[in-house]
């Protein structure tokens, strides 16, 4: 009983922001 298979678009949204968050720092750090 995972919580991802209970509320798989959060965990699709969470996935997103993570990916968006990571290449905002890619871009701030180059």
């Amino acid at each position: 009983m995972s919580p991802y298979g209970q509320r798989p678009l959060e965990f699709g949204v969470d996935v997103v922001m993570q990916s968006s968050t990571k290449s905002l720092s890619g871009i701030q750090m180059s």
